[in-house]
């Protein structure tokens, strides 16, 4: 992500950590907080979009997410969360307001 300061891209997907790692992530979303690195990088990544960006986030954290865009007036589209089948769970969706 570091080598694309200062160039953008008609469209930036950005892929979130495992669930493990990206509730953190998501607390500094909320708080507004971005001394740490990853929050940097996907800052980053983000802002280098010129018409879209996708974020793909672990889906029980989606929810959570969502919120968090929502609370910041963030016009957005939700898709569907896909989950394999054979992880033994059902895919489910978003109902949007």
């Amino acid at each position: 992500m570091h080598g694309v300061k200062g160039q953008g891209a008609d469209a930036v997907l950005v892929v979130l950590p495992g669930v493990e790692r990206t509730p953190p992530l998501l607390d500094a979303w909320r708080s507004r907080r971005t001394e740490d690195e990853a929050s940097r990088v996907v800052y980053v990544g983000v802002t280098r979009a010129e018409r879209l960006v996708g974020l793909a986030v672990p889906a029980p954290l989606s929810d959570e997410l969502v919120a968090i865009l929502r609370e910041r007036s963030v016009n957005l589209t939700v898709a569907p969360v896909c989950i394999s089948p054979a992880l033994g769970r059902q895919p489910r969706t978003h109902t949007e307001p």
